[in-house]
């Protein structure tokens, strides 16, 4: 439904955002639905559809092989998941699933429009025992060589065919649970990737 919103995205520290932390090239064109704020900061918030409480879960998947195309009809379930956000380049993602962050506190996440960058962007906060979890995992991460160094979010149960958000290369430690999720949004596609956050 809106998975070719979510193809590419880059991942801040909220606390600093000129440092990137996790990244990767957008397919998507922003338009011209902008909420200008502050010089320099992030407009108020543009609301987003606040979690039912039967969210699907969520997870952070660390990447072992990518190879372009389709993923293979004899791959394991758990072990491979398909990128197919873009369908016109479809990934197979290898994942480590034994050592995927399941998120299990609540994430709150909000779209908003940075004026200073000219982009909408998504503001996350994971709960204290996730966010020290997700710090570990992309310190450990960014010590890696692509495509080791990725980490697939990933939304659904395992065993359900979970559907991939994005895949972005992690360059940087994100650590404190407080993030921005950067790419080339519109204002409705930023709204639409924090509610599949929220929960």
């Amino acid at each position: 439904m809106q998975e070719n919103l979510f193809r590419t995205v880059a991942l801040r520290a909220a606390a600093a955002v000129a440092v990137l932390a996790l990244a990767a090239c957008s397919s998507e064109t922003a338009d011209d639905d902008r909420e200008p704020g502050p010089s320099g900061q992030p407009s108020s918030a543009a609301p987003s559809e606040p979690s039912t409480g039967d969210a699907p879960p969520l997870a952070f998947a660390p990447v072992r092989t990518s190879t372009p195309g389709a993923c293979p009809s004899s791959a394991r379930e758990g072990t491979w998941l398909a990128d197919t956000t873009d369908p016109k380049s479809p990934v197979c993602y290898g994942v480590q699933e034994d050592t995927a962050l399941r998120v299990s506190g609540p994430v709150e996440a909000e779209a908003a429009f940075a004026e200073e960058q000219g982009t909408w962007l998504v503001n996350v906060s994971l709960d204290g025992a996730d966010a020290k979890r997700f710090g570990e995992l992309t310190e450990r991460l960014s010590a890696q060589a692509p495509p080791q160094n990725q980490l697939v979010i990933v939304l659904g149960a395992w065993a359900d065919e979970p559907r991939v958000l994005s895949a972005p290369n992690v360059v940087q430690p994100l650590l404190g649970g407080e993030l921005q999720i950067s790419g080339a949004f519109t204002q409705d596609s930023a709204r639409a990737l924090a509610t599949e956050l929220n929960r």
